[in-house]
C-alpha cells in the first residue's frame, strides 16, 4: 500500500521522488513499482528511507529491498529494525524506476524520499505586449507576462500577467520565479504608457480681415504640446501663395505614437477689382455738356467680390474740367478707382446787331452814307 505525504526539502534541496509510504500488507511481499523523471540527472541525489515512518507511526520493517533502475541501492543490510534513517547517494536518469519490497510483520512500514540538490537560481524575462515603439512609449494598455525556468528542480511559482491601463512614465512591473529547491530570482521592465493625444493649434499671419479675406501671401504656423511622452513631430510653417479658397493642415504626433490634426482655411485674393466710370449724356464732339451729368460707377471682382461700390454722381456745376472720382474695393481690401472729366456750359452764347452808318450831306450836292 502507498500514501502520499507532503514533506517539504531543506533550502537548495528538492523532492525528486516521494515521500511515499509503503505498508507491509498480508499475504507474500511484493515489490511496488513507481516511475518518476528528473530534470537534471545529473545533479547530486539522495534516497532516504525513513524506518516505521517520518514519526515513528508504523513498526519497523525487518528488511527490504530498494532497486533503481534495475539496480539495487539498499538491500536487506540496510533495511532493518536497528536503522530509524537510512541515507544513500543515488544516480538518476531522466526517467526512472523505483521498485521498494518490505518484509516484516504486517502494517509494518517505511517512508522513500529522494532528495535532489539545486543552489542555481531559476531563471525569469518579461515580455510586455505590445511592446514599447522606439521611443520606449506604448499608448494603450501593456500585458507584462513572465516566462520562468529552472533546469533542476523546476518551477515552484511563476509570477501571473499583469496588465498595465495607467498613463505614466517610468511604471516598474516586477515578476519572481521560485524554484522547488527554494531559490528564486525576480526581473522587472519599465513602461511608459501616453494614451492622449498631443495638442496643436495653428496661427495664420497676417491674419484675415473682418470679411475672413487676406491680400498678400499668408503663412501658417503650428503650436504643438505634450504633456506626457512630449512632442516628436510638429508640422513645419506652411505658405499659402496662390489666390483663392486653400486648406492648411498639419499634425502633431508624440513620443507615444498619439496623433492630433488642425486645419485651416485661407482665402487670398491679391487682384484689385475693376470698377468703371459712365457719363450720361455723354458729351458732345467737343467734349462739353450742356445739361446736368450723371457719372455712373460699375464694379467687379472675381475673387473675393465687391465690398463697395461708389453710387452715382450728379454734376450740375457749369465748370470745365470737373473730374468725377470714384473707388472700389473687394473683400480681401484690394481697391481700384477710375474718373471722368466732365465740362458742363448750360448758358447761352450773347449775340448783338451792329448800328448802321449816318449819312453825310455836302452843299450842292445829294447827302450820301459814309
Amino acid at each position: 500500500m502507498i500514501v502520499a505525504t507532503g514533506v517539504p526539502a531543506a533550502a537548495g534541496t528538492f523532492q525528486a521522488f516521494g515521500p511515499e509510504t509503503y505498508l507491509r500488507g498480508p499475504g507474500t511481499p511484493v515489490p511496488v513499482v513507481k516511475s518518476f523523471s528528473v530534470l537534471n540527472p545529473a545533479a547530486a541525489y539522495v534516497i532516504r528511507v525513513h524506518n516505521g515512518g517520518l514519526s515513528g507511526e508504523f513498526p519497523r520493517v525487518l528488511s527490504g529491498n530498494i532497486l533503481i533502475n534495475g539496480t539495487q541501492v539498499l538491500g536487506p543490510r540496510d533495511l532493518n529494525l536497528t536503522d530509524k534513517l537510512v541515507e544513500k547517494p543515488v544516480t538518476l536518469q531522466a526517467s526512472n524506476q523505483i521498485s521498494v519490497l518490505v518484509r516484516g510483520r504486517q502494517g509494518a512500514g517505511i517512508v522513500v524520499e529522494i532528495i535532489g540538490t539545486d543552489n542555481d537560481a531559476p531563471t525569469i524575462t518579461a515580455h510586455a505586449d505590445p511592446p514599447a515603439n522606439a521611443n520606449g512609449w506604448n499608448n494603450t494598455n501593456v500585458t507584462v507576462t513572465f516566462t520562468c525556468a529552472d533546469a533542476t528542480s523546476g518551477i515552484a511559482s511563476c509570477s501571473p500577467p499583469v496588465t498595465v491601463s495607467a498613463e505614466g512614465a517610468g511604471r516598474v512591473v516586477s515578476g519572481t520565479a521560485v524554484d522547488k529547491a527554494g531559490n528564486s530570482a525576480s526581473t522587472s521592465v519599465t513602461l511608459n504608457i501616453d494614451k492622449t493625444p498631443p495638442t496643436i493649434t495653428q496661427t495664420a499671419a497676417p491674419p484675415a480681415n473682418g470679411n475672413g479675406w487676406n491680400n498678400s501671401d499668408v503663412t501658417v504656423t503650428f503650436t504643438c504640446a505634450d504633456a506626457l511622452s512630449q512632442v516628436a513631430t510638429c508640422p513645419a510653417p506652411v505658405s499659402v501663395t496662390a489666390e483663392g479658397t486653400q486648406s492648411a493642415s498639419g499634425t502633431a504626433v508624440d513620443r507615444a505614437g498619439n496623433q492630433a490634426s488642425t486645419s485651416v482655411t485661407v482665402r487670398i485674393d491679391k487682384s484689385g477689382p475693376v470698377i468703371t466710370a459712365t457719363r450720361s449724356p455723354e458729351a458732345n464732339t467737343n467734349g462739353w455738356n450742356n445739361t446736368d451729368v450723371v457719372v455712373t460707377f460699375t464694379c467687379s471682382d472675381g475673387g473675393s467680390q465687391i465690398a463697395s461700390c461708389p453710387g452715382p454722381v450728379t454734376v450740375s456745376s457749369e465748370v470745365e474740367g470737373q473730374v468725377v472720382s470714384g473707388t472700389a474695393t473687394d473683400r480681401a481690401g484690394n481697391s481700384a478707382s477710375a474718373s471722368v472729366t466732365v465740362s458742363i456750359d448750360k448758358t447761352p452764347p450773347t449775340i448783338s446787331r451792329a448800328a448802321a452808318p449816318r449819312p453825310t450831306r455836302t452843299a450842292g450836292t445829294t447827302p450820301t452814307s459814309r
